[in-house]
């Protein structure tokens, strides 16, 4: 006599468009945690506050086990993000001929080619005005040539990640 077995048959999983989503929510959330190194201490992660998707481009330190984002750094809206890529090349061009630049991304935010302490520098920061002077605020991050480089390497990558979660916001309202 046959012996039965009390398990069923494993069935093949059918696939479904839910499969897709789930892949494409496992990319982007892998992307959320991980990021882009710039360096040991600085990535670029993309990440909500308040529902907002937001691209961050900070300096992060470890506690306890856990990578956590330090105080320098600024986050980035998707907009602000795609005028910041729309100019890359250009700011590479002037860092890389050491010419002076300023590039607006909004109305308080600047990305610019600067000298600090005679260094080279790329930054991404907030700025405010004072008896009609903009001067730069607390709120960014200054990206030596190598950091700028790796984020300008990242770059696309960034951008189809920021275009794709945008596009699936969009869908999901």
């Amino acid at each position: 006599p046959a012996e039965y077995s009390e398990d069923p048959k494993p069935t093949k999983k059918q696939k479904t468009a839910g499969d897709d989503e789930e892949k494409r929510e496992e990319k982007q959330s892998k992307a959320l945690r991980e990021g882009w190194e710039l360096s040991t201490k600085r990535k670029v992660k993309l990440d909500r506050f308040k529902g907002q998707l937001l691209v961050n481009i900070r300096e992060f330190y470890t506690k306890d086990g856990k990578e956590l984002p330090g105080r320098k750094g600024i986050a980035l809206t998707p907009q602000q993000w795609s005028k910041l890529y729309e100019h890359m090349a250009e700011i590479d061009e002037k860092a890389t001929k050491e010419e002076l630049v300023s590039f607006s991304l909004s109305a308080k935010r600047r990305a610019q080619v600067s000298k600090y302490k005679g260094m080279l520098m790329v930054g991404i920061r907030e700025v405010y005005t004072k008896d009609g002077k903009e001067l730069p605020g607390k709120k960014g991050i200054s990206l030596t040539l190598d950091q700028w480089k790796k984020l300008v390497e990242c770059s696309k990558s960034i951008d189809q990640a920021v275009t794709e979660a945008v596009k699936e916001e969009e869908e999901a309202s």
